[in-house]
């Protein structure tokens, strides 16, 4: 257990209650065609238990809930304050236990697997940790706040797998905001300032695509859509143009630009990686490179470099 745990298990009391009580509420929640049940009255084993939580005393509370889950052993209540107890007094091997009894529940899964996480990292087993948040995260857990600031989670927070937990925590309508210096109608110019075309960029399916539509000044045109897959949390992007060449891209945000890489697959010639680069400017401008490898990466040859800025007759459109 964390050194300063008195101060963190008061935090976690709070948490626990309010989570305790929305338990309570979901579990007697009737359906849409269901007459409201009477909830059922709390037992005295309930009551005593419940007083010696509020009151901290950890290791009557333990016995209290260990007596508690016998006599009940299907209240998804008294397995979760068994394991919250038990992690408070620092029995981490019996707390795993009962947290992993708690999230057989389906209602409470996901803060049960977070305890979970949290009681395996404090014994230093962070792969096993790393599946339990993996659990939690998949089960409805979206509190990157309660993440961030947990001491217990000091060790996954220093692990190279922290980026990609972040972004899984992070609701898909947050993320998809990266991307959204991009939006708008441009017209594009090349590094002599000539122009080349004009892109128009929009979202779509409630901001999570965003489309691209390209016109060069010689009248040729090609799509892209982005998106972020949901699993990886990665963007992907898919580029087909008027003479069915392909583009295939992974991408991540990274300093503020975005960053593709992927595979140029042309209707006749040699196949390549293609990288790329989407750079927003202080003023207002975004310089899009990319550069295409036909030796694996041994050299790279500039493919295309442009400057978009926002054409005169279109504001910037707003996301949706």
């Amino acid at each position: 257990m964390t050194p300063n745990f008195s101060t963190r298990s008061h935090r976690l009391i709070v948490v626990a209650a309010a989570l305790l009580a929305t338990i309570g509420s979901v579990l007697a929640q009737p359906t849409p065609t269901q007459t409201a049940p009477t909830p059922p009255p709390r037992s005295a084993e309930s009551s005593t238990a419940d007083a010696l939580f509020q009151k901290q005393d950890w290791e009557n509370a333990a016995k209290a809930y260990e007596a508690l889950t016998r006599s009940e052993p299907k209240n998804p209540e008294a397995w979760f304050r068994l394991g919250y107890v038990l992690h408070a007094k620092g029995d981490l091997a019996a707390a795993i236990d009962a947290h992993r009894k708690a999230a057989e529940f389906p209602r409470i899964r996901a803060q049960a697997m977070y305890n979970l996480c949290c009681a395996l990292a404090l014994q230093g087993k962070t792969d096993e940790a790393f599946v339990a948040l993996d659990g939690a995260i998949q089960a409805g857990f979206r509190n990157l706040r309660q993440y961030e600031g947990d001491s217990d989670l000091a060790l996954l927070r220093a692990d190279p797998r922290d980026t990609l937990v972040r972004r899984r925590i992070q609701p898909l309508a947050e993320l998809v905001k990266e991307f959204d210096f991009w939006v708008g109608h441009w017209e594009v110019v090349d590094d002599q300032g000539i122009k080349i075309g004009e892109n128009r960029i929009e979202k779509a399916e409630g901001g999570m695509i965003v489309m691209e539509h390209w016109t060069s000044v010689r009248g040729t045109t090609g799509r892209s859509m982005n998106y972020i897959d949901p699993v990886l949390r990665e963007w992907k992007q898919l580029w087909v143009d008027d003479a069915g060449n392909v583009v295939r891209y992974t991408g991540v945000v990274r300093d503020g630009a975005m960053h593709f890489e992927g595979e140029y697959l042309p209707q006749r010639g040699p196949r390549a990686i293609a990288r790329g680069r989407l750079t927003p400017r202080n003023d207002g401008t975004v310089h899009h490179f990319i550069e295409h490898s036909t030796d694996n990466g041994a050299s790279w040859e500039p493919y295309f470099d442009g400057v978009y800025s926002r054409a005169a007759t279109t504001d910037a459109p707003k996301a949706p």
